[in-house]
Parts: C-alpha cells; structure tokens; sequence
C-alpha cells in the first residue's frame, strides 16, 4: 500500500531536514509515497509494520520529525502511554500531598517501579526521582 506524501504538511523541523523536496527516509520505489515498512520494537524486539498511512498521520498530522523513525510496536507504545499516564497521577498526588505520601511506603514502591519500567521502553530515566523514592523507602526523608 502506499500512499502520496504531502511535504507541505510537514513540521518545520521537517522541512529543514535533507529529505525534504528530495527522497523519503521510508519511501522505496516510488519517492513521493509513504509505503508501509517492516520495523523491530525496541521493547519486545518484534517485527512491526509501519504502515502507510500510520507515517501519513505521524508526520503530516501530528508533525513528527521525518528522520526519527517509530521504535515501538502499537501494543509496546500503549503500554508505554498507560504506565507514562500513571507515573503522571503518581506526580500530581505527591505535589499535592506529598508529606503523607512520603510514608505511604505501598504508594513509594508503585512509584519507583512505575519509574524503573520507563527506561526499559527507551525512555530517559529520571534518576534524581528514582533516588529520592529509594532514600524514602529507606527511611531518609
């Protein structure tokens, strides 16, 4: 399947980019078309297919940059959004009320093993986070 790709429509930073008005990092035989191609997941390390229209909708849609190409399977990426969504609501609780929860030692572990799963999807650690909640399950804060 392919489909026509539309440069106009993608981001600045796209445009910048050696592929625009030029050939597409996916496109094979036809370098005006989006065509579906086969990926591996960084997570589960299976093949995925990228599909046509799933790289019309990253790029020209949502305006991801071109060159960065998807690293994660739908069902990788959906896990990796729900435990992103969680660790978020675990945040917000501990700004709101943090000095109970620092001795909620049940809230803590989910914290820090919510915190510990991000990198494992290829995700940055946030290690200053991580320090704090293994110093509070200790006792040290």
């Amino acid at each position: 399947m392919t489909i026509k790709i539309e440069q106009s429509n993608w981001s600045e930073a796209s445009k910048r980019s050696f592929a625009y008005g030029g050939s597409f990092l996916y496109s094979g035989s036809d370098p005006d078309c989006y065509e579906n191609v086969v990926c591996r997941c960084f997570k589960c390390e299976q093949s995925f297919v990228f599909t046509a229209k799933e790289q019309k909708i990253a790029f020209e849609v949502h305006k991801q940059y071109v060159w960065k190409p998807k690293r994660r399977c739908n069902q990788c990426q959906l896990k990796l959004e729900n435990i992103q969504t969680r660790e978020r609501e675990l945040q917000l609780a501990w700004n709101k009320n943090g000095k109970v929860l620092c001795f909620d030692r049940n809230f803590l572990e989910e914290w820090l093993t919510i915190l510990e799963l991000i990198p494992l999807f290829g995700k940055r650690e946030n290690s200053s986070a991580i320090r704090m909640l293994r110093k509070a399950l200790l006792g040290g804060i």
